[in-house]
C-alpha cells in the first residue's frame, strides 16, 4: 500500500492540531506513545521533504535552519525512547513541533528565494525595453537633466546586475528599483517635463505600487519594517483618494511620500552609505523639490516658501559633502532637506 505524502498545507493543519493536543491534560491516554511515535514519523517526513527542497537553496540560512530542525528532532526521539517519566512525552511533543516548524520555515525562505530570484530576472528583462526607449527620447531631447538622470539610472541597474551574479538578490531588486525610477523621471523630463493629468499620476501611482510589493515582501517580524511598510501603504491610499477626486497634484504629493518610504523599507538592514546610494538619495530628493517646488512657492505663504528654500540649500550641502567623499553627512543633509519639504508640504494651505 502506498503511503500517503502530506502536502505543505497538511503538515501546517497537523502541527496546529498537534500542538493544541498535547497541549492539554485530557489528551493523555494509553495510546500516547503510539500517537507520538506516529508524530515523530510525521516530522521524519517533512524534514525528508524539506531536504529534497532545501537543496536548491541561494544562501546559507536555510540549510542552517534544517540542520537545527534536525538536532531538534535527534533529541525528540531520545526523549520519546526514554519513556519511563510521563514527562518525556511532553518533552519529546514540544521538541518534534519545534522541529517541525523550523523545517516549515526552512522550506518557506528557500521558495521566497526562488521567488526573489525570478523577480530580479524579470526585472532586468525589462528594463532592456526601458532603457532603449529612455536613450532615445533623451537624445533627441538634449536634455543635461534627462542625460543625468539616465546616467544615474544605468549605474544603479549596473550595480544591480553585479548583486545579482554575486546571488544578493534583495539588494538587486532593490538596485533595479531605484534604477527603473530614474529612467523614468529621464524619460519624463525629455519628453517635455510631465504634464500634471491622470495617466501621469496613475503612471506615478503604478511605480510606486511596484515598489510597494517588493517591500511588503521584506516585512518579516520586525516591528520597525512593519511600521515603515504600513505608512507607506496609508501614504499610497491617500494618493488613490485624491486621484479618485482629480486632485491630481495632491495625488502626485502623496504617492511620492509613499515611494519614499517604501523605499525605507527596502534600506533596512543596509550597511554605511555607499556612495551610489547617497547619489540616489539625492536625486530623489531633487525630483520632488523639482516637482512640488514651484507649486509650494505659489502659494505664497511665507513660511512654507522659508522651508522650500531651505530644504534647497541643504541638499546643496548635500551635494557638496558627497563632492568631498563624506558619505554619511551627504545622507544627513538629503534627509534635512527631505524632513523640511516634508514640512513645507504639510503647512501648505
Amino acid at each position: 500500500m502506498q503511503r500517503f505524502k502530506p502536502t505543505i498545507l497538511h503538515w501546517a493543519l497537523l502541527l496546529t492540531a498537534f500542538g493544541l493536543t498535547f497541549a492539554a491534560p485530557v489528551a493523555w491516554g494509553q495510546d500516547i506513545q503510539a500517537r507520538l511515535g506516529r508524530e515523530i514519523e510525521m516530522t521524519d517526513d517533512i524534514i525528508e521533504q524539506a531536504h529534497e527542497i532545501v537543496h536548491e537553496a541561494l544562501g546559507p540560512l536555510p540549510r542552517q535552519i534544517l540542520n537545527e530542525a534536525r538536532e531538534l528532532q535527534r533529541r525528540a526521539k531520545d526523549a520519546f525512547l526514554s519513556v519511563d517519566e510521563a514527562g518525556n512525552h511532553k518533552r519529546a511533543a514540544a521538541l518534534t513541533i519545534k522541529a517541525r516548524k523550523l523545517a516549515l520555515r526552512a522550506i518557506e525562505i528557500t521558495k521566497a528565494q526562488r521567488r526573489l530570484l525570478e523577480r530580479v530576472r524579470q526585472l532586468i528583462a525589462e528594463n532592456r525595453e526601458l532603457v532603449a526607449r529612455a536613450r532615445d527620447l533623451v537624445a533627441q531631447s538634449g536634455s543635461p537633466e534627462a542625460e543625468r538622470l539616465l546616467d544615474a539610472g544605468l549605474h544603479q541597474f549596473s550595480r544591480g546586475q553585479r548583486a545579482f551574479h554575486n546571488r544578493e538578490f534583495r539588494q538587486a531588486v532593490r538596485l533595479t528599483l531605484l534604477g527603473r525610477d530614474l529612467v523614468l523621471r529621464a524619460i519624463r523630463i525629455a519628453d517635455g517635463g510631465g504634464a500634471v493629468d491622470r495617466a501621469a499620476i496613475r503612471d506615478e501611482l503604478e511605480r510606486t505600487d511596484q515598489f510597494l510589493r517588493e517591500a511588503k515582501s521584506w516585512v518579516d517580524d520586525d516591528r520597525v519594517t512593519r511600521v515603515r511598510y504600513e505608512e507607506a501603504e496609508r501614504l499610497q491610499e491617500q494618493a488613490r483618494r485624491h486621484l479618485r477626486a482629480d486632485r491630481l497634484r495632491e495625488a502626485r504629493r502623496f504617492t511620492l511620500n509613499a515611494r519614499d518610504a517604501a523605499i525605507k523599507v527596502l534600506r533596512v538592514g543596509s550597511d554605511a552609505p555607499q556612495r551610489e546610494d547617497v547619489v540616489a538619495a539625492i536625486d530623489r530628493v531633487a525630483g520632488k523639490l523639482e516637482v512640488l517646488g514651484p507649486e509650494l512657492r505659489r502659494s505664497g505663504e511665507s513660511s512654507v516658501v522659508r522651508l522650500v528654500n531651505q530644504a534647497e540649500r541643504h541638499l546643496k550641502k548635500a551635494r557638496d559633502a558627497l563632492a568631498d567623499g563624506a558619505m554619511k553627512i551627504a545622507l544627513a543633509e538629503t534627509q534635512l532637506a527631505a524632513s523640511l519639504l516634508g514640512q513645507a508640504e504639510d503647512r501648505n494651505p
